[in-house]
């Protein structure tokens, strides 16, 4: 068709199936490692707040404003909006999760 190779000659092992598993195995592998890092040092952040007690802190400080809303539903709706705009930016599922 005229496109030439997918990979390069020298690095090719000559087998396109293999080539494509290869090339399949390296996208993923440097992806998983850097969200998985990323996951790893929120969690850990996380639990360490958790451990001090700040994320109760946080909490607490937090929900005053929202106890002034009275309708649960202004809230809900105002989440999903957030959330929606958010997930526009963090093509990621599991970093969105984390971040919500």
């Amino acid at each position: 068709l005229g496109f030439g190779g997918v990979l390069d000659p020298a690095k090719s092992s000559g087998y396109l199936i293999v080539d494509i598993y290869n090339e399949i195995l390296r996208m993923l592998s440097n992806r998983i490692a850097g969200l998985g890092l990323s996951i790893m040092a929120v969690g850990g952040y996380a639990r360490y707040m958790e451990r001090t007690g700040a994320s109760r802190a946080m909490v607490s400080l937090l929900s005053r404003p929202l106890k002034l809303i009275r309708s649960p539903y202004i809230i809900l709706s105002a989440t999903y909006v957030i959330g929606q705009i958010m997930a526009q930016f963090i093509t990621s599922a599991s970093g969105l999760g984390m971040l919500l």
